[in-house]
């Protein structure tokens, strides 16, 4: 397996975080430059220069402007592949584990690479990750900007064949240079096979190739789609939006981005600030419209004020007087005397009852008074039960209160002449 010379790794974060909306899609395939969605291509003097590559979208988009959002679809032989076990990561934690890992998945790259991950979590805690030279992703977004092209993103080039993302997608892609084959499944790539042409000559190189392809050629869910020449490459439409997951951003269009963005700000932060000054000089013409209305009914006002306040002053007044009865703690001696009834066992017997300002006294006879005295007690009907006289043979006499009927707050309210007197 062929893997291009490579890089260590500068990644943004959020970068996943939404999918970008294309309208034009570019495929480098050999020394060709192809629009996806038509018919039109641009031959190449040189693959590897960025200028060139640009010309070339220019003369494919002659009406394309700054505004237009570009992806450019490389060859899968310039970028790395890498395998990373990472149980329970996911996020944009699994980026920062992923770049403190690149030492030990990419040994012996120094220069700056762009990460792509999907960082959705994986069941097994295995992640397939791509790689990109930072300054390739530079030299040909700035190449862009020079035709007046916006290049948004790049893409590993057997991406632009997902078109679906139903079942598992298998997906080949074949240039005069290398055989990139992969597998996507459930939302992100599972495989990734890249083989450069001359080592595909090497026995053990076609023997692994070839043995993958079998075997996932006899699968049930097996949904191929093959790219082996250019002409294949005629009216294919845009990717699956699920392929940005594998986005490559180039450093200085995100900080482009950024500088745009904080552009806007300030403009939108000027325009509300004039908005707000002339908003605080309407709001004071306007308070001192108000203010002089207010002064004029001021009098009327206070006239019709006295006439709430003598209607509230009687109002208080029927309440006073109608209080005393409507909410007089309602005492319901039936109700007391059935759960009575429900909690004295069968061979007792209540020989008196006293209702009396929430309380209630009872005698009576029974075999087991401290039984009665437990039930009671045990009520949630009841409390304060406590025997009120000594207990003599099987007679006994038992005080309590009413839960919820406080006749002396009652009593405290509207006559406190009488609390006095007891």
């Amino acid at each position: 397996m062929k893997k291009p010379p490579s890089l260590t790794p500068h990644f943004d974060k959020k970068q996943h975080r939404r999918l970008p909306k294309l309208d034009h899609c570019l495929v480098l395939y050999d020394e060709s430059l192809v629009e996806l969605n038509s018919d039109q291509h641009y031959q190449l003097e040189r693959i590897d220069d960025a200028d060139t590559m640009a010309a070339a979208a220019r003369q494919l988009l002659p009406a394309a402007d700054s505004r237009k959002q570009i992806a450019l679809c490389l060859p899968g032989h310039e970028f790395i592949a890498t395998q990373a076990h990472l149980p329970g990561v996911s996020g944009d934690n699994l980026h920062s584990a992923l770049l403190l890992q690149k030492p030990m998945l990419l040994p012996g790259y120094q220069a700056p690479l762009l990460l792509a991950v999907h960082a959705q979590p994986q069941a097994n805690g295995h992640y397939l990750v791509l790689w990109f030279s930072v300054q390739r992703a530079d030299a040909l977004f700035d190449a862009f900007a020079q035709q007046g092209l916006h290049l948004s993103l790049l893409l590993p080039r057997p991406l632009a064949l997902l078109e679906s993302i139903e079942g598992v997608q298998h997906l080949y892609d074949e240039d005069e240079h290398s055989i990139t084959y992969m597998r996507w499944v459930e939302g992100g790539i599972q495989d990734w096979w890249c083989v450069d042409k001359q080592d595909y000559e090497q026995d053990d190189f076609r023997q692994q190739l070839d043995q993958q392809l079998a075997d996932n050629t006899k699968a049930e869910d097996a949904q191929w789609r093959r790219k082996q020449q250019l002409t294949d490459w005629e009216n294919t439409p845009h990717p699956h939006p699920q392929a940005c997951y594998y986005r490559f951003i180039a450093p200085k269009a995100k900080q482009q981005g950024d500088k745009k963005k904080r552009k806007q700000r300030w403009q939108l932060l000027l325009l509300g600030g004039v908005f707000i000054v002339l908003g605080l000089l309407a709001a004071g013409a306007w308070l001192w419209y108000q203010q002089y209305r207010l002064e004029q009914d001021v009098e009327s006002l206070r006239e019709q004020t006295q006439e709430i306040e003598n209607l509230r002053q009687g109002v208080f007044k029927i309440e006073d007087y109608i209080g005393p009865i409507a909410l007089f703690p309602e005492q319901d001696v039936i109700q007391q005397l059935r759960q009575m009834n429900g909690l004295i066992p069968k061979d007792s017997w209540i020989t008196r009852m006293k209702v009396e300002k929430g309380e209630i006294e009872i005698e009576g006879n029974s075999p087991q008074p401290i039984k009665i005295l437990q039930a009671l007690s045990d009520s949630e009907l009841f409390t304060n039960v406590a025997f009120n006289q000594p207990i003599r043979g099987q007679r006994f006499g038992i005080s309590m209160q009413i839960v919820g009927v406080d006749v002396k707050q009652y009593l405290e309210q509207y006559f406190p002449d009488q609390v006095q007197d007891d």
